[in-house]
């Protein structure tokens, strides 16, 4: 799948890409997503698809927290650097 991931993972790689996206030239992203437990801290993600082309491309986790939110269910948001 996407950026290696596979499975679960690789599927939620696509919805990254619906996520809103900082530019790669600014060295991070951060997304938010519906739940995925196999994102985790290193993993490799690919965002595709973002408003202007604007932080797509393949990235690596560096912060991963996973919670349930009241009305939204359950959320994982994540920062990546460029891989």
């Amino acid at each position: 799948g996407p950026g290696g991931l596979g499975g679960a993972a690789g599927a939620v790689a696509t919805l990254l890409g619906a996520a809103p996206a900082a530019a790669k030239a600014a060295g991070r992203v951060n997304v938010s997503v519906p739940g995925c437990p196999a994102l985790e801290i290193a993993s490799p993600f690919r965002l595709e698809g973002c408003p202007g082309g604007r932080g797509d491309g393949d990235w690596i986790a560096v912060a991963v927290t996973h919670r349930l939110e009241p009305g939204r269910g359950f959320i994982t948001r994540a920062t990546g650097v460029p891989a």
